[in-house]
């Protein structure tokens, strides 16, 4: 259950970082000097750093996370294995002593 909540959380952070906020410019006419070109572009360029940044911790989550469910259900084979070898055994003694 906390596996799946945790892909939950992480999904829906990476719908919140698809939102296209903070390069839309202001309600207002577009930059007209250079200087006003320039802060837009320095200002777009930090945006695209952070949200670079947000990915790769993304990315490095969605790793973990999928190395976690891995161990889960290769655990859960191994379980579901020694589980189905257990009842052989005991059908076989069963067939055994009657």
């Amino acid at each position: 259950m906390m596996l799946f909540y945790k892909l939950w959380m992480l999904e829906f952070t990476t719908q919140s970082l698809t939102s296209w906020h903070g390069l839309r410019p202001q309600e207002s006419k577009l930059p007209q000097t250079q200087l006003e070109w320039a802060q837009l572009l320095e200002s777009q360029q930090r945006y695209h750093d952070d949200e670079l940044l947000k990915w790769k911790e993304i990315i490095k989550s969605s790793v973990m996370l999928l190395d976690e469910m891995k161990e889960s259900l290769l655990k859960l084979q191994k379980g579901i294995n020694t589980r189905a070898g257990v009842e052989r055994l005991l059908s076989r003694c069963a067939v055994t002593h009657l």
